[in-house]
């Protein structure tokens, strides 16, 4: 299933870096490029755990605060997959993932906490089971700046299956 990952990867960042160009210059909308990692989530986790169970997680996140909301809340929506296979239960698995997320922000320019909560689509294969559903998502980041660019770094726990700590690149 790799070879259908790459064109699903190259087609998400085409599109995040076309629309990017012809975004409005307010300071409340951006789009972010995701990397990071993730990992299956179960009660055996951490007694099992090792460096094989991770997999590398990519995503892409549109993020927008409408004049309706306060300026401390805003709306984000996140596309992302594995572009590595972990392991779970002696098994490969990866996932495609959609959010849906409400974000709250707190702090400075320079520093700031991030809460988000919302609804998550994901595909998730393991060996040669696949399936989808629908879940709750959410996290917490905390956001800084580097020579003047937005960066933030996320925990990520995704319909308390999958779990993810990226690096949130904005532009």
């Amino acid at each position: 299933m790799p070879s259908r990952r790459l064109p699903s990867a190259t087609l998400a960042l085409a599109c995040l870096v076309a629309a990017s160009a012809v975004q409005a210059e307010d300071r409340r909308d951006f789009w972010s490029i995701n990397a990071g990692i993730a990992w299956a989530w179960d009660d055996h986790m951490f007694r099992d755990f090792d460096g094989n169970d991770i997999a590398t997680f990519a995503s892409g996140t549109w993020g927008v605060g409408p004049d309706f909301m306060p300026e401390w809340m805003g709306y984000e929506t996140e596309l992302g997959l594995t572009l590595t296979d972990g392991r779970w239960l002696g098994e490969d698995w990866s996932m495609q993932h959609l959010g849906s997320y409400l974000t709250g922000q707190w702090g400075s320019e320079r520093l700031y906490l991030k809460l988000r909560g919302g609804v998550a689509y994901n595909r998730v294969k393991v060996g040669s089971f696949s399936g989808d559903d629908f879940g709750i998502a959410g996290g917490a980041g905390l956001g800084f700046q580097i020579l003047g660019q937005p960066l933030e770094v996320h925990f990520n726990a995704i319909d308390g299956d999958v779990t993810t700590i990226t690096a949130h690149w904005h532009f």
